[in-house]
This record gives structure tokens, C-alpha cells and sequence, in this order.
């Protein structure tokens, strides 16, 4: 009996070791596994988010790189634009700024926009002021100057606006693209082309073929327009007169005037930059010469005054303002 109680104690020891051992395995199947190499630990997580919110493109934000190749997160539709120089093109598109300079032609497009004169133009401080969340540059500022207006709102550079190569057309789809706003832009396109094509053929059943038209300033001294002319003769089918081609963009005087008795149509532009007075005394000086008066387009009133606004703006607005200019003087 001893012997048999012996071998029962010896089995139930072995029994409760086995037990034993089964739960200690248990125990260390349920620990959690040890983080892979490929998978982020939350201290790496965090080192790898962006700075700021604003640091990355959302549903109210998007990556755009602009034609210095500078990237920046920009607002989906940004609401608070600065763009100085531009705002010819932000009224074609039907997009208020927060602040403008003082073109007198866009008054209508932006009455309740306050206004900043050219000089000295706009500050970094300034800007702050509009609290913008957009700011476009029509040409490549210093890096100081661009490093400062960035510090206020994401700031969006142009490379060629306003150089003699610039094409207002492919700008205003530029400028759509960069708001949002390309079918806009394409559509006010479309709208002036259909214009600018009735105009043509207006003019050439008032003028005939290959009229010659030409663009002369007149303030404090007279210059015909060459090079620095606008596009929108050539698009309306006028040739160069002959003292354009000889001397492009040139101071002239009183006693070249006989060089201009091939143009067909001239343009007249005063500066608005001078008084009202100043500008209707200029006009008044030339129109008393004999040798203005002489001028075959002269004599048949083929001669439009407007002003370097309108004639020297280069935008969608200015050329559509000229272009109806044009087309109300011959139908009037």
C-alpha cells in the first residue's frame, strides 16, 4: 500500500509540472510581436508629419510649382489674392483682390477694393496688413524681397508678364490655372476672338486691305509707338506706317509729322499720369499744328484719343476696352 501511494504522489507531481509548463508557454505566445523594420514607430511617425498644417497639400490646399521652380502649397480657391500689376487679369476671371493699384479703368470691376498708389508700391508690411493667402509676382523678385512676402502668404512667381515677349492670351489661361479658373479664362477668350473678328472685317470694308495704323503718345514730348505699341492693331489687320518701321519706338517731333501721311487710322494716347489739363493742352498743341493738320487720316477723322491705360495695359480688360473703342469710333 505504501509503494502504491508513493507512485500516486510521483504521478500527481508530474501532472502539475506539465500544467505548469503548458501555461508558461501560454503566456509568452500573447505577448505582442516586436515591430518590424518596414513598420513606422510612432516616435518616427512624428518626426516624418509636416511641420504645420499648412506644410501639405488637403482638400483645401494644393501643391503648385511656379516659373522660378519654387513649390508651394497654395489654397484650393485661394479668397484673399494680392497681385499688384495683374489685376487686369484677376477682373477677367472675375476674382476680387484685397487690395489694387490704382488703374482708373478697373474701377468698375473692383469699387469697394481700396487702392495703392505705384509709389511706393507694395510692402511686405503692407501686405500683411490684407492678410492675403495668395500673393503673385509678375517677375522674379531678390530672394530678400521674395523671402519676406513668403513670410506673409504663399507667394506664386510670374517670370515674363510684363517683358515685350509676354502674351496676355496665354496668361489669362496661366493666371485661370493658378485660381482655378481655366474654363473661365478660355471662355472670355473664345467671347473676344468672335469680337475681334467682326472688327476686322468691319475695318476692312471701311479701310480695304492692309490699312496702316499706328499708335503715338502725346504729353510733354510725342513718340510713336513701335515695338512697345499694342498687339491689338496687328490683330485688327493694320500694317506699320513707314516711321514706325524706320524708327520703332522713338521720340518724334512736329517736323516728322509729314512721315505719318500713309496711316489710315492713328491712335492717340495721353497720360493719364498728367492732369486733365496738361492732357487737353497737349492734344490742343498738336491739333493747332499745321503740319498734324495736313495728316490724310487727320483730315477724314480717322484719329482716336485714349490714354496709356488702355493702350499700353496688356490684359484681357484693356484689350477688350480698346477693341470697343475701336469698333464704336467707325460705327459712330
Amino acid at each position: 500500500m505504501k509503494s502504491l501511494g508513493k507512485q500516486s504522489a510521483l504521478l500527481i507531481a508530474v501532472l502539475l509540472l506539465v500544467l505548469t509548463m503548458a501555461a508558461c508557454s501560454s503566456d509568452t505566445n500573447n505577448e505582442p510581436a516586436a515591430p518590424s523594420a518596414s513598420a513606422p514607430t510612432p516616435a518616427a511617425s512624428a518626426s516624418s508629419a509636416p511641420a504645420t498644417p499648412s506644410a501639405s497639400p488637403t482638400e483645401e490646399a494644393r501643391t503648385v510649382t511656379d516659373e522660378t521652380g519654387r513649390e508651394l502649397v497654395i489654397p484650393t480657391e485661394p479668397k484673399r489674392i494680392i497681385a499688384t500689376g495683374m489685376e487686369d487679369y484677376l477682373a477677367a476671371l472675375e476674382v476680387k483682390p484685397v487690395v489694387r493699384y490704382q488703374y482708373a479703368y478697373l474701377d468698375d470691376y473692383f469699387p469697394d477694393v481700396p487702392k495703392l498708389h505705384f509709389d511706393p508700391g507694395l510692402t511686405p508690411e503692407v501686405a500683411l496688413s490684407y492678410d492675403p493667402d495668395l500673393i503673385v509676382f509678375g517677375y522674379p523678385p531678390d530672394d530678400s524681397v521674395y523671402n519676406s512676402f513668403s513670410k506673409v502668404a504663399p507667394t506664386f512667381v510670374y517670370t515674363n508678364v510684363w517683358t515685350p515677349e509676354a502674351d496676355w492670351r496665354q496668361m489669362l489661361v496661366r493666371f485661370g490655372e493658378l485660381l482655378g479658373r481655366k474654363d473661365t479664362a478660355e471662355s472670355k477668350l473664345e467671347q473676344y476672338e468672335a469680337k475681334l473678328a467682326e472688327a476686322r472685317a468691319t475695318l476692312k470694308a471701311e479701310l480695304g486691305e492692309e490699312p496702316v495704323g499706328v499708335m503715338l503718345y502725346i504729353g510733354k514730348s510725342i513718340w510713336v509707338m513701335g515695338k512697345d505699341k499694342k498687339d491689338l492693331l496687328a490683330d485688327l489687320g493694320f500694317k506699320p506706317s513707314n516711321l514706325e518701321t524706320k524708327y520703332g519706338s522713338e521720340q518724334i517731333s512736329l517736323e516728322m509729322m509729314p512721315e505719318l501721311a500713309d496711316a489710315d487710322f492713328i491712335v492717340l494716347e495721353t497720360d493719364e499720369s498728367d492732369t486733365p489739363e496738361d492732357q487737353k493742352k497737349a492734344v490742343e498743341d498738336l491739333k493747332s499744328s499745321k503740319l498734324w493738320a495736313d495728316l490724310p487720316a487727320v483730315k477724314q477723322d480717322r484719329v482716336l484719343v485714349s490714354s496709356t491705360e488702355i493702350w499700353r495695359g496688356n490684359g484681357y480688360i484693356s484689350n477688350s476696352v480698346a477693341l470697343d473703342q475701336v469698333i464704336g469710333f467707325f460705327n459712330q
